[in-house]
């Protein structure tokens, strides 16, 4: 399995989160969806790469916020009430968290970041 593109690096850490903070959910880049489900099931995923379950209009908002609002993780961590982020280190999300004061790292590998939301 690639470090560079899944991290396993984190594996340990999502287990403790999922043991710690039973049923918490965790706001996730899409292609993490699946990775946090295999390996820390007790973790609530936001989304995965079962897209037809998402709809058409969910996608596009999740993919103009991928692209050019990051903000918008802020909105969906309330709507949602995640405690946890896991992104892609170096994408607009990653950039988006570490500039805002409602989330900490928690834990970093080259393929991606967890992050806590402080302000629930």
């Amino acid at each position: 399995m690639s470090t560079t593109r899944w991290p396993v690096e984190l594996t340990g850490q999502l287990r403790n989160l999922a043991e710690a903070y039973p049923s918490a959910r965790i706001l996730n880049t899409l292609g993490m969806g699946g990775f946090v489900e295999l390996f820390a099931p007790g973790l609530a995923t936001y989304i995965d790469d079962r897209c037809e379950l998402f709809g058409n209009a969910m996608l596009q908002e999740y993919f103009e916020a991928e692209q050019r609002s990051p903000e918008q993780l802020e909105v969906w961590a309330k709507q949602h009430d995640c405690r946890f982020a896991m992104v892609n280190s170096g994408s607009p999300f990653h950039r988006f968290l570490l500039g805002s004061p409602s989330w900490k790292v928690v834990a970093t590998s080259e393929a991606a970041v967890i992050f806590e939301r402080s302000e629930r």
